[in-house]
């Protein structure tokens, strides 16, 4: 029996039911919301292994039916939730597959850092966070002014009119920007204007602490992060559990909400959550974080950007 036979002989052993919805969708050309897919590319891993499996679908009736499966994009997932409320932004899919939101409007979270080892996963929830604020809300209402070492990783930013700069770290371009959003939030504390929100977004924050960074610097950055989200002005940070200790104490206490992804070393897991290390135990792939909600740990899920 050819590999092509052997999946069409795992298709035929699935249950009528769910036999005769595959025949339904080969006609209508797939339902990405139906969750049969992932049923059977179980099965094909299970009788297969998941080195053949590609094979077997490659060529098969069964190619674009697979496929898509695993896919959860940001767009199709945005467009199935419908309109969401102005100053929204969507960190990701709850296990009970609620979208998790977040309301710039509101700055009772205060700003966010994200920690984890996988420096490409944070990336991937930054942009998220970051292109789903985009699509929700109009320009007038969200700018962001991201920091980053490595430009080519927002692409996907670059054709919103709310993306006003991209700087690298090491430039004093940096410094500049962290004393004028200071001041604006300043100018707002004073009722000199409120205008839209304005997100500030650190790509690597243990390395723009330590590049170029002047200790004059300091408390700009800090009054920013501590106080912001009450002036609609708010920062978003990440870095690595690896560089955790490079990060000035009184700094990491100014954030008042951490994200959380996956951790493999207890000790850094301590390190990081100062709690149960269990947090973060929980969460099975590179894609998954967890946040804090009131008293509760909530895990979810970003997709594809």
């Amino acid at each position: 029996m050819n590999q092509h036979e052997l999946a069409l002989d795992v298709l035929n052993r699935l249950e009528p039911e769910l036999r005769d919805r595959f025949v339904v969708s080969i006609a209508d050309r797939y339902d990405p919301r139906l969750p049969y897919q992932t049923k059977l590319e179980q099965e094909l891993r299970r009788e297969l292994g998941y080195e053949e499996v590609e094979e077997v679908i490659e060529g098969s009736v069964l190619e674009n039916l697979l496929l898509p499966a695993s896919t959860f994009t940001l767009q199709t997932y945005l467009q199935s939730l419908g309109p969401l409320p102005p100053y929204s932004l969507l960190l990701g899919k709850c296990e009970d597959d609620i979208p998790l939101l977040m309301d710039l409007s509101n700055p009772r979270p205060g700003s966010i850092m994200i920690v984890g080892d996988s420096q490409n996963s944070m990336t991937d929830l930054l942009q998220v966070m970051l292109r789903s604020g985009c699509e929700i809300n109009a320009p007038k209402l969200l700018q962001i002014h991201l920091i980053s070492n490595d430009q080519e990783e927002y692409t996907t930013l670059k054709p919103f009119r709310h993306l006003q700069e991209t700087i690298p770290p090491w430039s004093r371009k940096a410094s500049e920007l962290i004393v004028s959003l200071s001041a604006t939030i300043e100018q707002r504390r004073h009722g000199r204007g409120r205008g839209p929100v304005i997100v500030l977004a650190i790509d690597d924050f243990s390395e723009f602490i330590t590049e170029g960074f002047s200790s004059d610097i300091f408390p700009h950055l800090k009054w920013l992060i501590k106080h912001g989200p009450k002036s609609h002005v708010w920062t978003f940070a990440l870095t690595n559990t690896d560089r955790w200790n490079a990060i000035n104490t009184s700094l990491i206490q100014s954030f008042g909400t951490r994200i959380f992804g996956k951790i493999d070393s207890s000790y850094a897991a301590r390190n990081v959550t100062n709690v149960d290390t269990s947090i973060v135990d929980t969460l099975e792939s590179d894609r998954q974080f967890t946040i804090k909600y009131e008293q509760e740990w909530i895990n979810f899920t970003i997709p594809e950007c």
